[in-house]
This record gives C-alpha cells, sequence and structure tokens, in this order.
C-alpha cells in the first residue's frame, strides 16, 4: 500500500472517529434527555393522582365528622340500633364508593355496619385502628392493605368482588390474590350531653381492588397515559389498553424490570405489552 493511501487512511479515521464519538455522545445525551422528560411527565403525573386519592380521603373524613357530630346520632349510640343503621344506609347512599362501614360503641363492638357479611375480628387490622382513634379520642386517616377474611366472610359477594384472579397460570390453576389496597378513616363518637366523653366511632373504608375510578380520572387528564394499582406485584385495578387486551386486572406489575431510583423510591423503566412499548 503506498504512503498516499496509508495518510489517506490515517486521515480518515482521525475525521471519522471523533464524527462517530460525537454522533454516539449526541445520541447519548438525547436518550437521556428522553428518559428524564418520561421521569418528570410520570412524577407530575403521580402527583395528580395521589391529589385525587388524598381529595376522596378529605371527603371521607369530612363525612366521619357529620356523621359523629349528628345530635341524634349521639343519642342513638345508646339504644337505637334501627337509628344507626338507617342513619348508616343514607350515608352509604350518599357516598357509593364505601365498601365497608361499621359503627362500634366504646368496647370496640359493633352497632351497625354496610353488609350482614362484614366482619370485624378481634386482631384484624381495622377493629386495632378503631380501638387506637377511640384510646386517644383522635381521628385516624391512612391506607391500608388488609386480608380479605378480615373483612368479609368467604364466598360473599364482598369477598369475591374483591378477590383477584391471577392471570397467566398454569392451565387449570385457580389462583387468587385475597388481599384488599383501601383508605380507611377513623372517627370516635363523643357524648356531648355529658363530659365529651368518647362513646364510639365510626369506621369508613374504601377498597380499590377492582375499582377503576382513579385509573378512569387519571387517563382523562392525561392523554396516552395509564394508571393501575398492585399488591404483591399483582395489579388489582388498572385501566391499561393495547390494541388487542383492555383488561389487565391480575397481571404482575413490571417494577422489578425496572431501574429502582433510591431518592425518589420509585422504579422506572420501559416494558414491552402485547408489542406495545410503555414506560412505567
Amino acid at each position: 500500500m503506498s504512503i498516499k493511501k496509508k495518510l489517506s487512511i490515517f486521515v480518515l479515521v482521525l475525521l471519522l472517529v471523533p464524527m462517530l464519538l460525537l454522533v454516539l455522545s449526541t445520541q447519548h445525551f438525547f436518550d437521556r434527555q428522553i428518559q428524564e422528560n418520561e421521569r418528570n411527565y410520570l412524577q407530575v403525573a403521580m402527583k395528580t393522582v395521589r391529589n385525587d386519592m388524598e381529595n376522596r380521603m378529605d371527603e371521607m373524613r369530612k363525612a366521619g365528622l357529620l356523621f359523629a357530630g349528628d345530635s341524634d346520632i349521639n343519642k342513638a349510640m345508646y339504644d337505637d340500633r334501627n337509628r344507626l343503621a338507617m342513619a348508616l344506609n343514607n350515608l352509604k347512599r350518599n357516598f357509593n364508593y364505601l365498601d365497608y362501614v361499621v359503627i362500634v360503641d366504646r368496647e370496640n363492638r359493633i352497632l351497625a355496619s354496610s353488609s350482614p357479611y362484614l366482619l370485624y375480628p378481634d386482631g384484624s387490622a381495622v377493629k386495632i385502628l378503631a380501638a387506637s382513634s377511640m384510646l386517644f379520642g383522635k381521628m385516624h386517616v391512612s391506607e391500608e392493605v388488609v386480608g380479605l377474611e378480615e373483612l368479609f366472610t368467604k364466598d360473599s359477594f364482598e369477598y369475591d368482588n374483591f378477590s383477584i384472579k391471577i392471570l397467566n397460570q398454569s392451565p387449570g390453576a385457580q389462583e387468587y390474590l385475597h388481599k384488599a389496597l383501601m383508605g380507611i378513616v377513623v372517627v370516635p363518637i363523643r357524648d356531648k350531653s355529658a363530659d365529651n366523653d368518647v362513646i364510639g366511632a365510626i369506621v369508613l373504608c374504601d377498597v380499590l381492588n377492582n375499582d377503576n375510578y382513579f385509573a378512569e380520572r387519571y387517563s382523562r387528564n392525561l392523554d396516552n397515559s395509564f394508571l393501575a394499582f398492585s399488591i404483591d406485584g399483582i395489579r388489582i385495578a388498572s385501566n391499561i389498553q393495547t390494541d388487542t387486551k383492555s383488561n389487565f386486572v391480575g397481571s404482575r406489575a413490571p417494577h422489578e424490570t425496572g431501574k429502582y431510583l433510591e431518592d425518589d423510591k420509585q422504579y422506572f423503566g420501559k416494558v414491552d405489552v402485547d408489542d406495545e412499548i410503555h414506560v412505567f
């Protein structure tokens, strides 16, 4: 090979390598920028849905306070369970998203409930939270994951409705997730005619299993975006859709396939959902 050709190749390499490095670094920069924009978009979206959920909890809190402050309810706590049951039914009609409501006395025994199949066993999370709320005389507001066997009789409509059949099982398998994600508000009821002592409480719960209220509100506000809630990696409520499928409840969430962001306590990544790339 002549010196001229060698020089030409050398010059070409000198030109191409920096250009290639520039292209690669530019592409890397743009990829990172796109990823950062996607993360920022989804974080804003998370704030939107959290705001919706907090508004729901605030509404439950106000409903509980209004109920506990009613003078007729105050009197009925002692000897009129029928009056309590009627008031509870009215409450349910006005707030039809409430899935589990109990009125208890100061000994934490049920006086009225929203369903004949509702359970309130000793040691259950709901009963412990109610006891604590009455003991300290303070309202309790939180989100909890609770076993359905603590809430409803097995094989009841509520138990079956909130159970989640796990998808993509082996042929013949019938595995279900029997846990519920719910918002819970406990409001102590005080005796206004005496020393304002706590004489009971009302417990209001909104179960998210198979409930697309928040997911649908979310997608109306944010185009081409979906929302899912999950317990133990299983989606319990979702409005995810693709061209070939519209029900992903019971499917596995892709958290572990993404990068965990320690500062934000979030997983971020991309996943193939029915031949569509979804960013989560």
